[in-house]
């Protein structure tokens, strides 16, 4: 694990909400024209990165730290070379545009939104 991700993980001492959850999601590509890359533990955590900024924008929870993660067990998260993907929003970091964010969710090209994102 990346040494600055842990700390910001377990470094400082406050409330902490953790929710696990199993089973697979399914990605619903019936009505898309433009098909991107990607799986869907990737996909589920652009989705989620839309909703949180979504309530962010909102002014809402601007105190809150968030770490959401979604990754295949057996390391194969679609046609790609990751095993998914990982948000991580610290309280007053800037949100994205939600025009990006949703360009990408419509077009199922999480892997290329979280690609740009580490480089």
């Amino acid at each position: 694990m990346d040494e600055n991700l842990k700390e910001k993980i377990f470094g400082e001492k406050k409330l902490k909400l953790c929710i696990i959850s199993g089973g697979e999601t399914t990605v619903n590509m019936s009505k898309c024209q433009s098909i991107g890359k990607g799986g869907r533990n990737q996909e589920i955590t652009l989705a989620f990165e839309y909703c949180f900024s979504k309530l962010m924008l909102n002014n809402q929870y601007q105190e809150l730290d968030c770490l959401f993660s979604s990754y295949g067990s057996d390391g194969i998260d679609g046609p790609t070379d990751a095993a998914g993907a990982y948000f991580l929003y610290e309280k007053n970091c800037s949100i994205l545009n939600q025009n990006e964010l949703s360009d990408h969710l419509n077009r199922h090209d999480s892997y290329n939104y979280f690609a740009k994102k580490t480089d």
